[in-house]
């Protein structure tokens, strides 16, 4: 199945909302590796670890572990050649 919803940029409510009600979101669990990291750099482009306890809430959502969270954030940076960039403001 095919989940065009996540081909672009993840809108910013989102990533606050995997956030802030981890949840409210649990068909997001079910999503493929792929769709997984492409969520994950875009919080993290747009500053959620930023968020205490973030990571935890994140983990929660995507139902993964702290562990793999944090490969997959490795492997983010490595594809980018180094930490992220800051996530440029919208106007």
């Amino acid at each position: 199945m095919e989940q065009n919803w996540l081909k672009g940029p993840m809108p910013m409510g989102l990533g606050m909302a995997l956030v802030e009600n981890p949840t409210a979101l649990e068909k997001y669990a079910a999503m493929t590796r792929e769709d997984k990291l492409r969520v994950i750099d875009n919080l993290e482009r747009h500053g959620a670890f930023l968020i205490k306890k973030s990571g935890q809430r994140i983990c929660q959502a995507l139902s993964i572990s702290k562990f793999t969270l944090y490969n997959y954030l490795e492997m983010i940076h490595k594809d980018a050649g180094g930490p992220p960039a800051e996530a440029e403001e919208t106007p």
